[in-house]
């Protein structure tokens, strides 16, 4: 198995390098990380889950499936520089 990368079939569980995403429909944790930035960001779930019947919405032959796991909710949010001299920020 490739240490690279993980993904997993049954929940939000991904990691790529070293970045990673995993959360249950009440809270995720994401993680981000180069050679130049990292951050870390955690999201809770203020009102249920939704999904839509099914969460298919079709048109034709062509479909789009969503699920907006947390429609409403608080973010806390590290940013970590490792050089600030390196990076330009616009906001």
């Amino acid at each position: 198995m490739n240490k690279d990368y993980f993904f997993n079939k049954n929940q939000c569980d991904v990691k790529i390098g070293k970045s990673y995403i995993k959360g249950d429909l009440k809270s995720y944790e994401i993680h981000f990380e180069n050679d130049m930035i990292s951050a870390d960001v955690k999201l809770i779930r203020n009102v249920p889950s939704w999904r839509p019947n099914t969460g298919i919405i079709k048109h034709g032959s062509h479909y789009f499936a969503w699920l907006p796991s947390v429609p409403e909710g608080n973010v806390n949010v590290k940013i970590n520089l490792k050089d600030p001299k390196s990076i330009d920020l616009k906001i």
